[in-house]
Formats: structure tokens, sequence, C-alpha cells
């Protein structure tokens, strides 16, 4: 009676456990800038630009956050950042985080800009994937230390370094885990409490 009396504690306690993860932030946030301007989006497609837009801005000397952007569980996202260069020098320099169960494309939850985990292309997004050029991290000269932005940010533009151009890049964010519906866990859980209150009652028999 015992063990049955734990068995049910334990398979409530995994359904009140499993509920918390699936109710828990899943979220995207951000700071970045583009000499000279940008949009970012947030896209489930990789060919496709985003319909939700993360943020925009026209000066390259300010940094631009967006927080909090709600994710949902098990979907692939792609974030996007369309800039564009008027004049003589270009580059693209950011943070962003992640909550709840995704990972970005370095299989971490924080990501800065750098050649390793971003593709580019002159010509859309999941186009052509052109290689990128490093320009020193976050602090180096023209552009001296952006603030709000990590220190190992780098700045990065396609290797061309194009000038009055547009360029777009992008990342992936996958999920880590697949996270119970619901309803499902709400199945769990009222199984669980059931077979709680038989074993109390059959104790009190």
């Amino acid at each position: 009676m015992t063990s049955l009396l734990t068995r049910s504690s334990a398979a409530l306690a995994l359904a009140l456990t499993t509920l918390a993860s699936s109710l828990s932030a899943q979220t995207l946030s951000g700071d970045l800038t583009v000499d000279n301007s940008f949009t970012a989006y947030l896209s489930t497609s990789v060919n496709t630009q985003g319909a939700a837009v993360l943020a925009s801005g026209t000066s390259w000397t300010t940094t631009y956050s967006f927080g909090s952007v709600a994710l949902t569980p098990g979907q692939t996202y792609y974030l996007q950042v369309r800039g564009t260069d008027v004049g003589v020098i270009s580059a693209f320099i950011g943070d962003f985080t992640l909550t709840g169960a995704f990972q970005f494309a370095n299989g971490l939850q924080f990501l800065t800009t750098n050649t390793t985990d971003w593709s580019a292309s002159a010509v859309g997004f999941g186009a052509t994937d052109d290689a990128l050029r490093n320009q020193g991290v976050n602090g180096v000269s023209p552009w001296g230390t952006r603030p709000n932005i990590d220190a190992t940010a780098n700045f990065i533009w396609t290797q061309d370094n194009c000038i009055n151009c547009t360029r777009y890049f992008w990342t992936t964010i996958t999920p880590t885990a697949q996270i119970p519906e619901p309803a499902s866990v709400a199945l769990l859980g009222a199984g669980a409490l059931g077979l709680l209150g038989v074993t109390v009652r059959r104790r009190r028999a």
C-alpha cells in the first residue's frame, strides 16, 4: 500500500513538473545595430521574410533592443536581419538571448554576432550563403563600443565588404525538447490524482 501511494505521489509530482515546464516563459530578446540601418524579423521559414518585426533602426550609433518576444514550444524559428549600408563602411553587431526550451545555432541560449553561427546573402534570406567578414569585436575602430551589446560580439558583414548595399543575415533557433500539449499534461495530472485518491480510500478501509 505504501509503495502504491509513493508511486502515485511521484506521478503527480511529474505531472506538475511537466505542466510547469510547459507554462514557463519561451522568449527571444536582443540588442543590435547596423551601420547604417536595419530591420529584424522572426520567421518560421528560412526562405521567407518574417511577418513579425522585432526591431528596426536608422542610426548605427544607437543600440536597438527588443525583449520577451513569445516563442511557440516545439517550433523552429529563424532570426533574420536585413541590413543596409550607405557610405564607406558597413557592419552588423548584436547579442541575443533565449529562455525556455530553445537554443541558437551554437547550442546555447546566448548568441552574439560572429562568422560561425550566422549566414548571409546578397540576394535574400535563405538564398546563397555568402562568406562572412569579421571586422573585429565590439569596441574596434571606427565604430567604437556599442552600448548594451556584449563585449565578445563581432562587427560582421559579407566578405565583399560592399558599400551602398543591402545584405541579409540569419541564424536558426531550434527547440530543445518536445513540450506536451496542455491537455495531455492535464490528463496525466488527473490520472495521478485519481490513483492517489483510490490509494487513500483503500488505506482508510
